[in-house]
């Protein structure tokens, strides 16, 4: 008679306190009205509201296995009718049986002939009470099933965006492998000491971002961090060309953002901004806690005859893809061009 085992535990020991009291209650009206003695008033209240009882309780709990159509429900009430029936004749059975072992037999023919002028009471009674545990049935069975198709139907949605966010996190990791990897096949012919040194520190990146394969949120200091070892290793290949200016605050260091979601802005700052000169660049990433929201700003200088070769900004499309299955939101990503300066623009909402 629930949603759970605990729940349906419960409701059993409520309803059964309940038929407990409308017996008591029956026993003591009639005592009280009629002066009936208290053997044959606790007999007939036993019978009548323990058979009721179970014949309800089994009622309800068979509905929890079948669920008529809403069109059938009036024909599901034929079924208390007929079941009410079998109840009366079974518990009258029951009583003129009992009155034939040591009670009083006049006492006993007594009640029983006023028992019997009861007849139509007590089958409205328990028609009513029948029917209306069967409609209170379906009605809470109906209920509990459409709560269970939208807990799965929730769970699959869930499922569906871990799905993509894995598949997202996972298109990134070797996109920028491979780009390391050809960086490092240049540098092997020329300068095997830098590549083995860009290979370190691939090595190394790449066993702190697998450590953070099950962490849904991380503090900025962490992703600081990861950034960091990101730099080592295209500074392997730039030099004194790349340089990075972190400007955050304590509170914004301690605030949470999904892992990883800086490391394609930072890479598309380098493509724009490294790939079409041969200046030094400074790469400027900012971060402050503003409005319950951490607010971080990748900028980067850029040529503006600079042509981007093919495939470029499938960082940013990932990570405004990520940001809306996290968050349900498409503005929490901007980026644009403006005096030679490319700007992403991120906002984390701090819950």
């Amino acid at each position: 008679m629930g949603h759970n085992p605990l729940a349906q535990t419960k409701n059993s020991l409520l309803f059964w306190t309940a038929t407990l009291a409308l017996a008591t209650v029956q026993v003591l009206v009639l005592h009280h009205f009629y002066q009936w003695l208290w053997w044959p008033l606790i007999v007939d209240a036993v019978v009548h509201w323990l058979l009721l009882g179970l014949l309800i309780f089994g009622l309800f709990n068979s509905l929890s296995f079948y669920h008529p159509a809403k069109g059938k429900w009036v024909l599901a009430l034929l079924v208390p009718a007929l079941l009410v029936t079998a109840w009366w004749a079974l518990s009258r059975w029951i009583l003129e049986q009992t009155a034939g072992y040591g009670f009083e037999a006049q006492v006993w023919q007594d009640y029983l002939q006023w028992f019997y002028t009861t007849q139509a009471f007590r089958l409205a009674v328990g028609f009513l009470l029948t029917a209306s545990a069967t409609l209170y049935a379906l009605l809470w069975y109906q209920l509990a099933q459409k709560e269970q198709q939208v807990f799965l139907q929730n769970e699959t949605e869930a499922m569906k965006r871990e799905a993509e966010l894995f598949k997202l996190r996972q298109q990134i990791q070797p996109h920028f492998l491979f780009n390391s990897l050809n960086s490092v096949v240049a540098l092997i012919g020329q300068k095997p000491t830098e590549a083995r040194a860009m290979v370190q520190n691939l090595s190394d990146f790449y066993r702190s971002t697998l450590s953070l394969a099950d962490e849904s949120l991380i503090a900025l200091s962490a992703e600081l961090s990861n950034l960091q070892q990101y730099l080592s290793i295209e500074q392997v290949r730039f030099g004194h060309r790349l340089k990075a200016d972190f400007q955050t605050s304590p509170a914004a260091e301690k605030a949470l953002l999904p892992p990883l979601i800086l490391q394609p802005l930072l890479e598309n700052a380098l493509k724009f901004g490294l790939y079409g000169t041969t200046n030094a660049v400074t790469i400027s990433i900012t971060a402050e806690v503003e409005g319950g929201y951490l607010k971080l700003e990748v900028t980067n200088p850029f040529e503006e005859d600079y042509q981007a070769a093919s495939g470029t900004g499938f960082g940013l499309k990932a990570v405004n893809r990520r940001l809306f299955l996290l968050y349900g939101s498409t503005q929490l990503l901007r980026v644009q061009k403006e005096d030679r300066q490319f700007l992403a623009q991120l906002k984390i909402p701090q819950k």
